[in-house]
């Protein structure tokens, strides 16, 4: 349908067609295209400097021409106070057909559409190629390029498209593969303690999460794993607790928010947001025997020994005799045999000789040790951990405190029946040596992490799967040797795996603790800190030093230290909650700052000065209990609430990982509670990429609808685009011309879809324009519902019989009201060029016209009277065979009819 500037166009292409032929005497007619935009003050100063540049045409009367027109050109663009929307054509030179004389005219125009051309030329004839282009009949067609990030839609009309709306997401495609992932290098912990990588996790583990329903850590199962890569990650580093984490935007974090735990995607957190932190993880731990392979040798007991007397006293040999022929002295069957040594490697040919059984022969362990993990062989090997190392035949151990060292020699003595030596200090350090090469040899190959560089040293997998005394015991030994207390208790190591691991030991003591990178050298260390007074409180009692001086220091800085452990849940919101159960702020002591929101508040403050009034309150109704409930579950929150101190984009190459646990739908990875993926992730795309589709499907209806756009092309990279026409979530009105594919959605995107389009909507076009004109055709051979020629079409109009109206773009007829001898008559002309010849004008008498009274274009008249009565109008291209047929058969104007 033909919108409401279609007469414009007729006007357009009016002048266009009158400009066409004429021709000028040498290059004196200017063309001048001026942009949209463009300042007409810098339009004035280049044509000023053109005319100077005139003065230098030879022919005297072109330049006094091009010069005259240059002055006309000038003068009217004072006219204007700026350039029109659209931009500015303007034509003007010598028109005059008779070489004596010279007639200087002016045409100017704003342009249909936007001009993008900047052009001034003068030539013999006008350039009209910018104009003829904008004069064609161009319908307008909806453009809609989306991907599963942003959408764009736009109007093409002609070559030219006019963006109406953009639309982001913040989810990602349902063509995604995987979705919200954490970086392959985070840590999380299984149900038996072992704290692995995520990338290491496999389906059917079970890992700590968080249970919101019940306040408290959980194992949940991992139903699935998946992997992705992306370009670009986001590193979150928080404070109190100190930990960083890498995730992708996409990824859901819990935030302690005014009404208590919320939810926010990584690309929308900000400084001074607080995320949620584990504080304990509720493993029991199992025993396990101590996996050392100590060598043995041969032992006999007594009653053994008697025996072999007994059989060389049969054989009748004596002791020199029975010692050259197994190749020994004679001391050495002595001493066997008066039970001076027990063990000896001569047994195996003492009993060949004697024709004894061989498994009368007992193996006894080089080195007595016990079979089962003890608190006190985890503290040695914690020691070893931190400080210590191996040689050819002993293990040492190193510090400055010597009554320290007293402490485990004194333990090595008692759990591996060893006697130990400190050395004399060197460099201000003691040495403890335990000589024994297989106690060193079996501790090396069954704990080999414990005595590696120092940035590749590690906890041992199955010291974290023990019971809490002998993990204790293992903390103990490796603060013991590495910890320090300066208001408080920190352990810094080269070695990441150490600390991170280190982390969630002390977790299941409910020890919340900061882990960070600390620049030292070119290498750094690693550094683990405990800096609240719960954590202190708990490692005072569950951990604590061998030293008696680290020990009593710790005792000192508890007493200063802080709570971090504060209540997700907002002074405001609390106060709203106590008003409900009738009580005011006057019925609570000292917490005024904390109603206010200028003061956080603890736990346990919340169970002393809050908890304790509310639930003296009597008669609370169903509704107030469970108010009275929910503080009491949030005094009991077991998290604490770190707050984000930086965020950063960061490139990446390496894999991040989704886990999907449906039970919790959670996890808790680097000591942070966060969203689970997969299922959950992937309800929530869906979710989130229908709202999208329904977004961009009301922008279609708000936008193309109201523009009386109901064809629309859609094109875009990828599934998405089709997946969106599936759902449909747009005016039932709209027909899909085609499904075309993009590189982009952007600006650029809609300009690659709009050439792309041109075929298609040119094909549509034209099978549009030959229907209609073979229904025309078809109508007027059997004398039906059609009517043609300029006054017959135009009396049909006017009795409301026509339902589409077809002009020709080359119609060129006027309607004349004339004065004849016997009155007034209506006249209809062919014109050319707007111009008639009036000199041979005949009445219906056969007479010369007298007068012409007035003058009308049909094609404007026929315009506006199919505006006023709701006719449908189609323009009809002059340049198509059937266009040609309708102009030269039928004068360029008909109608379809309703009725006859």
């Amino acid at each position: 349908m033909i919108m409401v500037d279609d007469k414009k166009k007729r006007e357009l292409i009016k002048l266009t067609n009158r400009l066409r032929n004429i021709r000028g005497s040498g290059t004196e007619l200017i063309s001048l295209y001026i942009p949209a935009g463009y300042p007409l003050t810098e339009v004035t100063n280049k044509l000023r400097a053109e005319y100077g540049q005139a003065g230098n045409i030879k022919s005297k009367t072109t330049r006094s021409n091009v010069q005259d027109a240059i002055d006309k050109i000038i003068n009217h663009l004072k006219y204007y106070r700026k350039t029109p929307d659209n931009g500015l054509a303007i034509f003007c030179g010598n028109i005059s057909k008779d070489p004596g004389k010279v007639n200087i005219e002016l045409f100017a125009i704003e342009p249909l559409y936007p001009l993008n051309v900047s052009i001034y030329r003068c030539d013999s004839e006008f350039l009209l190629d910018p104009l003829l282009e904008q004069g064609k009949v161009k319908d307008k067609y909806g453009l809609v390029t989306i991907d599963g990030k942003e959408a764009t839609i736009a109007i093409l009309e002609g070559n030219t498209t006019r963006i109406l709306k953009r639309l982001t997401t913040v989810g990602p495609s349902k063509s995604t593969k995987g979705g919200s992932c954490i970086h392959e290098d985070a840590k999380v912990q299984l149900e038996n303690g072992s704290v692995i990588r995520i990338a290491d996790v496999r389906e059917g583990d079970k890992i700590l999460s968080y249970s919101f329903s019940e306040e408290k850590p959980v194992f949940a199962e991992c139903k699935k794993v998946m992997k992705r890569t992306t370009d670009y990650a986001y590193r979150i580093i928080t404070k109190h607790p100190r930990t960083e984490i890498i995730a992708t935007k996409e990824h859901k974090f819990f935030i302690r928010g005014t009404n208590g735990v919320e939810e926010k995607f990584v690309e929308e957190l900000k400084i001074g947001d607080m995320l949620i932190h584990a504080t304990n993880s509720p493993i029991e731990g199992k025993q396990k025997e101590l996996p050392l392979k100590i060598e043995t040798k041969p032992f006999l007991d007594n009653d053994i020994i008697e025996i072999l007397k007994q059989k060389r006293n049969e054989l009748g040999l004596s002791q020199e005799e029975v010692a050259k022929l197994i190749g020994v002295t004679q001391t050495v069957i002595s001493r066997l045999e008066r039970r001076k040594s027990k063990s000896s490697r001569i047994l195996p040919k003492l009993f060949k000789l004697y024709g004894l059984d061989k498994s009368l022969i007992k193996a006894e362990p080089l080195v007595h040790v016990p079979k089962f993990f003890t608190p006190e062989v985890c503290q040695f090997l914690g020691y070893t951990l931190g400080d210590g190392t191996i040689e050819e035949n002993r293990i040492i151990v190193y510090d400055q405190d010597k009554d320290l060292l007293e402490h485990y020699k004194l333990l090595c003595e008692k759990n591996f029946g060893l006697e130990a030596f400190i050395k004399k200090p060197k460099d201000n350090m003691y040495e403890l040596r335990v000589y024994s090469k297989w106690l060193r040899n079996a501790i090396a190959e069954s704990f080999p992490e414990l005595f590696m560089n120092s940035e590749k040293r590690d906890i041992p997998d199955i010291i974290l799967t023990l019971p809490a005394d002998c993990l204790s015991g293992f903390i103990r030994g490796l603060f013991d040797a590495e910890g320090t207390i300066n208001n408080r208790v920190t352990i810094a190591m080269r070695s990441k795996h150490v600390i991170e691991k280190l982390r969630y030991a002390l977790l299941r003591f409910g020890i919340v603790s900061s882990v960070y990178w600390r620049k030292t050298d070119e290498k750094g260390i690693w550094v683990l800190d405990i800096n609240d007074r719960i954590s202190i409180e708990r490692f005072t009692k569950e951990i604590g030093f061998s030293s008696n001086k680290k020990q009593n220091k710790l005792s000192e800085i508890k007493k200063k230290m802080n709570y971090i452990r504060q209540i997700p849940l907002s002074g405001k919101k609390t106060l709203q909650m106590v008003r409900q159960l009738g009580l005011n702020t006057r019925d609570f002591a000292n917490i005024n700052m904390f109603f206010a929101d200028r003061r956080r508040m603890s736990n346990e403050t919340l169970k002393k000065q809050i908890l304790n009034v509310v639930k003296q309150q009597e008669g609370l109704i169903s509704q107030e209990q469970n108010i009275v409930n929910y503080l009491e579950k949030v005094a009991n929150t077991e998290y604490v609430s770190p707050k984000i101190i930086k965020i950063e984009k960061i490139k990446s190459d390496a894999y991040f990982y989704d886990l999907s646990l449906p039970e919790t739908e959670n996890f808790v990875v680097n000591g942070l509670v966060v969203h689970n993926s997969a299922a959950r992730y992937q309800r929530f795309v869906e979710e989130l990429i229908e709202d999208y589709y329904k977004r961009v499907g009301e922008s279609m209806d708000e936008t193309l609808l109201p523009a009386g756009i109901k064809k629309v092309i859609v094109g875009g990279p990828g599934p998405v685009k089709e997946n969106f026409l599936k759902m449909k979530p747009f005016n039932y009105q709209f027909q899909i011309l085609a499904v075309l594919d993009t590189g982009y959605v952007d600006d650029y995107g809609i300009q690659e879809l709009a050439r792309k389009s041109i075929d298609i909507i040119a094909e549509e076009k034209a099978k549009k324009q030959k229907k209609l004109l073979e229904q025309f055709f078809g109508e007027v051979a059997k004398n039906g519902l059609a009517v043609y020629g300029a006054k017959e079409t135009i009396d049909a109009m006017n009795e409301g019989k026509v339902a589409t109206l077809l002009l020709s773009e080359g119609l060129e007829i006027q309607h004349l009201i004339v004065e004849c001898d016997e009155g007034q008559e209506e006249l209809y002309v062919k014109s050319e060029d707007g111009e008639i010849d009036e000199k041979n004008l005949f009445c219906s008498n056969g007479k010369k016209v007298r007068n012409i009274i007035s003058r009308e274009e049909v094609f404007d008249e026929a315009y506006e009277k199919a505006e006023k009565h709701g006719i449908e109008v189609e323009l009809i291209p002059a340049d198509s065979f059937e266009g040609k047929q309708f102009l030269a058969g039928f004068k360029g104007i008909g109608g379809i009819l309703r009725y006859k």
